[in-house]
């Protein structure tokens, strides 16, 4: 384990034979980073050193440092984890009131800078 964030999202790396991996956990569950990659598969993932509250992760491989942005696929995702459940209200209550300068951070899912009710109701909204 290199990092963990503030939604209990841990990245780190582990060794497969002579070669090493970077992993992202979530939720009870250990993701290879490398099948996450969409708009650069050529890329090696080695290692996974730094992981922000936007979900951001810093690894590095070939051909040299990555900064890796997780993609929202469902409008009420605030764990940015492709589902709508509990944890997502959980992300909810946790950044409730939390006021931010930069857009897509967790809980936030409008946009407009402050985890409330709006975003709650995207979350239910989207539930499922």
């Amino acid at each position: 384990m290199n990092d963990v964030n503030a939604l209990g999202q841990v990245v780190g790396s582990y060794t497969v034979g002579f070669f090493e991996r970077a992993f992202v956990w979530q939720n009870g569950t250990l993701h290879p980073l490398k099948p996450l990659l969409t708009s650069t598969p050529q890329y090696s993932v080695q290692g996974a050193f730094g992981i922000n509250d936007r979900g951001q992760i810093v690894a590095f491989g070939g051909p040299g440092s990555l900064v890796l942005t997780p993609i929202r696929t469902r409008a009420g995702d605030a764990t940015i984890d492709c589902k709508v459940d509990e944890r997502d209200i959980l992300a909810i209550i946790e950044f409730w009131g939390k006021e931010y300068a930069l857009p897509d951070m967790p809980g936030d899912l409008n946009d407009d800078g402050v985890v409330n009710g709006i975003d709650l109701g995207i979350v239910l909204g989207d539930w499922g």
